[in-house]
C-alpha cells in the first residue's frame, strides 16, 4: 500500500465520519422538533381538559344549586299541602257538622245518612230502600245520637 491510497483510505473515513456525523446531528434536531410539536399538542390537550373540568365542575355546581332550590320548593309544597289538608279537613269537618245539624233539624231524618257505610248486620238489600220501609209503618224514625253505642259503631 502506498502513501496516496493511505491518504484516500484516510480521507474516505474521514468524509464517512463527517457524513454520519451529519446524519447524527440533524436526526437529532429532527427528533427535537418533532418532540418539541408533540409536547406542544400534549400542552394544548391539557388546557383543554383543564377548560373541560372546568366546564364540568360549573355543571355540577348548577346541578347542585337546582338540588337545592328542587328541596326549598318541595318544602315550600310540603306545607302548602299540610296547609290545604288542614283545610281540607276543617271544610270536611264543617260539612260533617253541618249535616249533623240537617239531621238534627229534619224531623224525618233516618237512623243513617245514605252515604255512611253500613252497619254490622245491617241487610245490604235495605240500603236500597228508602228509610220508611225499613221500620213499621207508624213508628218514629230513630236519629244516629239515640241508637246505643253498641248499635253504632260511630260512638266510642
Amino acid at each position: 500500500m502506498n502513501a496516496t491510497q493511505l491518504i484516500w483510505i484516510i480521507v474516505a473515513i474521514v468524509v464517512v465520519l463527517i457524513i454520519l456525523g451529519l446524519v447524527l446531528y440533524f436526526g437529532r434536531r429532527k427528533q427535537a422538533e418533532l418532540q418539541r410539536a408533540r409536547a406542544e399538542e400534549l400542552r394544548r390537550n391539557a388546557q383543554n381538559d383543564a377548560l373541560d373540568a372546568q366546564d364540568v365542575e360549573a355543571k355540577a355546581a348548577r346541578a347542585d344549586a337546582d338540588a337545592k332550590q328542587a328541596e326549598v320548593d318541595a318544602q315550600r309544597l310540603r306545607m302548602e299541602a299540610g296547609g290545604r289538608h288542614e283545610q281540607a279537613d276543617t271544610v270536611r269537618a264543617r260539612s260533617e257538622e253541618q249535616l249533623r245539624k240537617a239531621e238534627r233539624l229534619d224531623p224525618d231524618a233516618s237512623d243513617r245518612h245514605p252515604a255512611d257505610p253500613p252497619v254490622a248486620g245491617d241487610d245490604p238489600a235495605a240500603q236500597d230502600r228508602p228509610v220508611s220501609q225499613d221500620r213499621p209503618v207508624g213508628e218514629p224514625a230513630q236519629r244516629r245520637d239515640d241508637i246505643p253505642a253498641r248499635e253504632n259503631p260511630r260512638h266510642p
